[in-house]
């Protein structure tokens, strides 16, 4: 069962609306707005706190504008992910929230992982976005929590 919702967006110069590709799309696509270069990652050597060298992982992000702004209704939210195809080239948008209240231009913070240089073009798929429904939690201090059979046991306790 699909619920359709209205959500106004205000499109910036050089922008483009997110899009579904497809009826059963759970994700909208979002564009790039302008091009960019994105460095793969360097593996550098660097002093450590104790004067030893370390190899270190410089993995290079960039905050890409998607060239529209959104007005989601209370109680909604809008999840910034990656895309599937683009992850497999090592290519990763850091998930983010773009919360009801928020009317600034949309972005998608992206990672290169992969072994080249990443050539991104004005109007390339770079991110999906997904508008999902928020719950406010109201906490309450208890000084007990009800058990469970995993009780404290954390990473990894489930098994592989």
């Amino acid at each position: 069962m699909r619920s359709d919702i209205l959500v106004n967006i205000k499109l910036m110069p050089g922008g483009r609306a997110p899009e579904y590709k497809t009826a059963g799309a759970a994700a909208m696509d979002l564009y790039a707005k302008i091009d960019a270069v994105i460095a793969h990652p360097r593996v550098c050597l660097e002093v450590g706190s104790f004067g030893d060298l370390r190899a270190v992982m410089r993995i290079y992000s960039f905050k890409m504008p998607c060239g529209f702004a959104i007005e989601l209704p209370e109680g909604l939210e809008a999840q910034i992910r990656g895309r599937s195809g683009r992850a497999l080239d090592g290519i990763l948008a850091h998930v983010g929230t773009i919360d009801s209240d928020y009317r600034g231009e949309v972005s998608a913070i992206l990672f290169n992982m992969g072994r080249e240089n990443w050539e991104i073009k004005a109007g390339d798929r770079v991110a999906h976005m997904v508008i999902a429904p928020v719950h406010r939690a109201h906490l309450m201090i208890v000084d007990e929590l009800g058990k469970t059979e995993r009780g404290e046991n954390g990473y990894g306790s489930t098994g592989r």
